[in-house]
């Protein structure tokens, strides 16, 4: 450190090395003790006293160069027995600025004042209130501490954490045993469990410790979760559980009073869980990989159901069919809600249960209907049948029909397809009647049908025929060629063996 002392004798030794060729004139008296000053070139004169002495007095520029703390003030001589106090400053200490008042030898360490406009503060703080803080002293040791002025230079006590006092910031535990939001209470702890309350002041959230099985109570009409967007994901009320997307849990879901909804409408949120769903309302989501149990007293709602992660059966976004899949994620039953279903595979069997032999009773595919006792059974027995009357159409209505080749039209699109088995006999040539020809003759044997097109939508009406209603015009035309017959051999005289 660098002590500055600033004699009349060091300036005129300068002052002599610098200009020996030239006398240096002294202007005025002098005092001893004071500093000399430049007044002109060669002139020198008494700087004045230490406060200054008006216009044109004392030392103009005192440049003192360096980092550190190249300027410090003692108040005694450093050779002092009793030591002194110092006080330096630096305008660099190699990282700020720095003013360092210290003790120095045997002194007694005093405060540092620092006064402005006639206001003055010590540091370290001695002053008064808790914590050597200036203020006045608060009543509670764990009272909050506010600005007492407008400008932010005095503290005063606030009372205790529920007054209305402004933030409230702490780096260590703050100790209450209630905590306010204004004057309503948001968190107390009572007995065993902290609570945290609503604004209404209801205690919304209980939460009990081990000794209380470590217990939460979500207390409210309803609980509404969401994201930081302020997306809604999830609801919970006396009406069920609703999320807005996946819920994975490796526990059991179970409701013993109400539904267990997974999404809002429409629904096609994934629940998955390794444990068990139960509900005694009804459930409604899409639930994935349980190896647990799903079961509901009322209904079980999804957009889709699977079976060991394959798709099962599933309804359609707009609602309009449901599909049942098979093991190879094709669709083999598909369901409209007018009423139309599709068996949708290269044949259809009908087999008695595993357990009554497995039994095949009959067969649908491309080349047939077949069934095991190759007729096909109606119910007949007299006791079942009411309004009987003969029927006599025969002979002469079954010589006006004319059976036909055909081949069916295939439609230009799905939607104009008003007969639903052109697809599957393109190309090949059937045999028939036609409805046009059978209709004048035997209109019994013609009915009106509308069926579905492979894109669910009804086709036009279209005619029909009972081909088995033929058999019974056919009986009645053999009995009567039996008769012609017998009055031919009875005219020729034949006789009866």
């Amino acid at each position: 450190m660098k002590n500055v002392f600033l004699t009349a004798g060091l300036i005129s030794l300068f002052s002599i090395s610098a200009y020996a060729q030239n006398p240096v004139l002294q202007s005025g008296t002098v005092t001893k003790g004071h500093a000399g000053m430049w007044t002109s070139q060669g002139v020198i004169q008494d700087a004045g006293p230490k406060t200054g002495g008006g216009p044109n007095v004392g030392i103009s520029d005192l440049p003192l160069l360096g980092t550190g703390t190249p300027l410090c003030i003692y108040d005694a001589p450093v050779t002092n027995s009793l030591g002194s106090h110092v006080l330096c400053l630096g305008a660099n200490d190699g990282e700020k600025g720095l003013i360092n008042y210290f003790a120095s030898g045997a002194a007694t360490p005093l405060p540092l004042k620092l006064c402005a406009n006639g206001s003055c503060f010590d540091f370290p703080f001695t002053g008064m209130g808790a914590g050597n803080v200036m203020g006045s002293a608060p009543t509670n040791m764990t009272d909050v501490a506010c600005f007492n002025n407008t400008v932010g230079t005095l503290i005063k006590s606030c009372g205790g954490v529920t007054a209305n006092a402004g933030s409230l910031a702490a780096t260590a535990a703050i100790a209450a045993a209630q905590f306010n939001l204004t004057t309503v209470p948001f968190a107390t702890r009572a007995g065993n469990a902290h609570s945290l309350y609503d604004y209404d002041g209801a205690a919304a959230i209980v939460m009990y410790g081990a000794a209380n099985g470590n217990v939460n109570y979500f207390i409210g009409d309803s609980h509404i979760w969401q994201n930081n967007s302020g997306v809604q994901m999830a609801a919970l009320s006396g009406a069920g559980l609703f999320q807005a997307n996946a819920v994975t849990t490796n526990g059991n879901i179970q409701s013993t009073g109400g539904n267990i909804l997974a999404c809002a409408s429409p629904c096609e949120t994934t629940l998955t869980t390794t444990g068990n769903v139960a509900a005694t309302g009804s459930i409604t989501g899409s639930f994935v990989g349980s190896t647990g149990s799903i079961n509901s007293n009322t209904f079980i709602n999804a957009a889709q159901y699977n079976l060991r992660g394959a798709v099962f059966a599933e309804m359609d976004s707009s609602a309009t069919r449901t599909a049942i899949y098979d093991v190879g994620n094709n669709q083999g039953i598909v369901l409209y809600p007018n009423g139309f279903n599709y068996y949708q595979n290269t044949e259809h069997y009908f087999r008695a249960r595993p357990s009554l032999g497995g039994t095949t009773y009959a067969i649908f595919n491309g080349h047939g209907t077949f069934n095991i006792t190759t007729t096909w059974q109606e119910i007949s027995d007299d006791n079942v049948k009411q309004n009987v009357a003969p029927y006599s159409v025969g002979l002469d209505k079954l010589v006006t029909l004319n059976p036909v080749s055909f081949q069916y039209i295939q439609p230009p699109n799905a939607r104009a397809d008003p007969n639903p088995f052109a697809a599957s006999a393109a190309g090949k040539t059937l045999y028939g009647l036609m409805a046009s020809n059978v209709k004048p003759a035997i209109p019994e044997m013609v009915s009106t049908a509308t069926f579905q097109t492979s894109v669910g939508t009804p086709t036009p009406p279209v005619d029909t025929l009972n081909n088995g209603h033929l058999f019974w015009v056919i009986v009645n035309s053999i009995k009567e060629l039996n008769t012609r017959l017998l009055a031919v051999e009875t005219a020729a005289g034949v006789q009866k063996k």
